[in-house]
């Protein structure tokens, strides 16, 4: 177990002098004012409307960012887990993959656009004029190029979308972005794989299955679902089911991997 760490004795004298300083303040603030009554209650509501914009602001931040964010979103984030769903089939390695090609796409691309437009790779455009303006250009000559910058354009605002998720518990959008980020792999980059996005139909059928999508470099290998715990066995039953009918080749092959959420890294004594 890792080190605990106790209250001192200068731990409790600095916390009640804080809140002797702080009751302090606030009865010599108040001195001479009337606490009874509606000028009270607008007083103690409203401050008595003598608080700027951005003193209120920061109030209501205060308030809305408390233990309930860190302690309460945190125990909703750990319900859940995170399934490997493995295909059974043999991975042909990034030098040999459609991600290599689609690759060399982009890099084809972004020197095309690069001297209209600014970029240096098809990650640079980041505002929606850029990106409609680019489409509008090249849309009928190069419409798979414009396929993998879409696809580059919104999982770079998923990504924000999800990191935003995650640090707030909300696996419910995690799992939403995660799906959604999948269906472009599949549809607008067009790197994934049959068996891949077999996997995936089968877990968006289960309920409890928050999102799913190819994993690695596309083609083969593996797909990843994030799944209510409560709903693991659903979707072990339905891949048990349903992926060796679609691909029989892969009967005996396939795997279905559940991880779960803990607590993260932490000091061992005695061990290093």
């Amino acid at each position: 177990m890792g080190d605990t760490v106790g209250v001192g004795v200068i731990d409790i004298i600095v916390f009640v002098i804080f809140v002797v300083v702080v009751i302090g303040i606030g009865l010599w603030q108040s001195r001479g004012e009337e606490i009874h009554g509606e000028h009270g209650t607008r007083d103690y509501f409203l401050a008595g409307r003598g608080l700027t914009w951005w003193l209120v602001g920061f109030s209501l931040i205060a308030a809305n960012i408390s233990t309930e964010q860190f302690v309460g979103m945190s125990g909703k984030a750990a319900d859940f887990r995170i399934v490997g769903l493995d295909t059974g089939t043999v991975r042909p390695g990034l030098e040999k993959s459609t991600y290599r090609n689609r690759r060399a796409e982009c890099d084809e691309f972004s020197e095309l656009l690069g001297p209209e437009f600014g970029i240096s790779c098809l990650a640079d455009v980041r505002s929606r004029d850029v990106y409609d303006r680019i489409l509008d250009a090249y849309i009928e000559t190069h419409p798979d190029h414009c396929d993998r910058l879409t696809y580059i354009f919104h999982a770079q605002q998923r990504f924000a979308t999800m990191l935003a998720a995650w640090k707030a518990g909300d696996v419910e959008t995690v799992g939403r972005v995660f799906r959604k980020d999948g269906i472009g792999l599949r549809d607008e980059y067009k790197i994934s794989g049959p068996e891949l996005e077999t996997m995936c139909d089968i877990a968006r059928t289960v309920p409890g299955v928050l999102g799913e999508r190819m994993l690695g470099g596309g083609d083969k290998g593996a797909a990843g679902a994030l799944v209510r715990a409560d709903s693991v066995g659903a979707l072990e039953s339905a891949i048990r089911t349903g992926y060796p009918r679609s691909h029989p080749a892969f009967a005996d092959d396939y795997a279905v991997h559940v991880c779960k959420v803990v607590e993260g890294i932490t000091t061992l004594d005695q061990v290093l």
